[in-house]
């Protein structure tokens, strides 16, 4: 054995030993075979090396881990793997920063927040079904579905957040490579939301665009949520052909939700209106 390889080996045994001084037990003991084991899991803590190693100036037994120690090392480095892919989905998923925070157990309305929680909770279950939350202007629909996302963010799934004005005012595409690009943004991601669908213009080119990306999306087998003001019974008896198509691809791929209630926009606005009068007002 050369110089430079028994270093190296010189260098892990001496690491190996650091380990097993630092991970020793009280519990351990001194097997049949003349090695310290673990006593959680009663495997070896040592490894006595072969006689052409330890002729070569390696010692002749050397600390390893036990199966306990490699179970945990293996957890601890798929937390860190698990925390890898939360931060770097975080920080493609493009959620609104004032969303980022968006809680689950803040939102009042008690089956708002049981769809929510199940959705996510169940989210490998539902396959390809996603979610249409629908209602008037300040009810919690973008806010619910910030909570989902943030909630399956934190479980490792991938998510993109695009709001409806977003998909229009995308330019055109000055290649193949630019194209595919964009569809892969649209769906790789395991979840795609659109936020407030009918808020873009109502022009030919905006409603080709937004059923165009939705198409994509939902031919991609994948989960989408989508938010609108649009009422439900306008969705089904819509007369203009090119939204209908649109429509129709979206409500089959999804469970619908009525948020209903008073706007929420509306009781943080008095909120914060009776905090500050209380400031301007006292004494």
């Amino acid at each position: 054995m050369n110089e430079a390889l028994t270093n190296i080996f010189k260098t892990l045994a001496e690491n190996a030993e650091k380990n097993l001084i630092k991970n020793r037990n009280a519990d351990d003991y001194i097997g049949e075979d003349g090695l310290l084991h673990c006593g959680k899991c009663g495997t070896a803590k040592q490894y006595r090396m072969p006689e052409n190693f330890v002729r070569a100036g390696i010692p002749e037994v050397v600390g390893c881990i036990c199966k306990c120690q490699a179970a945990e090392e293996e957890r601890k480095k798929a937390e860190r793997q698990l925390e890898d892919i939360i931060r770097r989905n975080k920080q493609a998923a493009n959620i609104p920063d004032h969303y980022l925070s968006a809680d689950i157990g803040m939102i009042e309305n008690p089956d708002a927040r049981k769809i929510g929680l199940n959705y996510i909770r169940n989210f490998e279950k539902m396959d390809r079904m996603g979610l249409l939350l629908y209602g008037d202007v300040g009810t919690g629909k973008t806010y619910l579905a910030a909570c989902v996302a943030n909630g399956l963010l934190n479980r490792g799934v991938s998510v993109r957040w695009l709001t409806a004005m977003q998909i229009v005012e995308r330019g055109g595409f000055h290649s193949e490579a630019e194209y595919a690009e964009y569809v892969r943004d649209i769906t790789y991601p395991d979840l795609l939301v659109i936020d407030d669908l009918g808020a873009e213009r109502g022009t030919e080119y905006a409603v080709e665009r937004v059923h165009s990306l939705i198409d994509t999306r939902i031919s991609s087998n994948k989960p989408l949520i989508v938010t609108t003001n649009i009422d439900i019974t306008d969705m089904g008896s819509c007369t203009d052909i090119k939204k209908k198509r649109t429509f129709d691809r979206i409500l089959p791929a999804t469970f619908s939700f009525a948020m209903k209630g008073k706007s929420y926009r509306m009781k943080q606005a008095q909120k914060s209106y009776e905090e500050l009068k209380n400031l301007l007002f006292e004494g």
